[in-house]
């Protein structure tokens, strides 16, 4: 969500143990959420092609995949969202 924007542009990668809520109180909609995961995928894209690091590295290890497959798991499940 919100997160994913931010941590892409700040370099900050989760450990695989991180705890993430599971209500969705306080999200605006499905299409901010939407919207906030494809700029994530873009600002990644973005900085991996200027050679920016640490999103060089996650783009040539395939967290592009990743994120673009957040967006597919949003969009299928718009309806956890409303």
């Amino acid at each position: 969500m919100l997160r994913d924007y931010h941590d892409a542009v700040a370099g900050y990668r989760p450990s695989d143990n991180t705890c993430w809520s599971t209500t969705t109180g306080g999200v605006v909609g499905d299409d901010a959420v939407i919207t906030v995961q494809e700029n994530g995928v873009g600002a990644v894209r973005r900085l991996a092609e200027q050679g920016q690091e640490p999103q060089a590295t996650w783009v040539a290890e395939g967290h592009l995949d990743e994120l673009r497959a957040r967006v597919a798991w949003s969009r299928a499940h718009r309806d956890l969202i409303d």
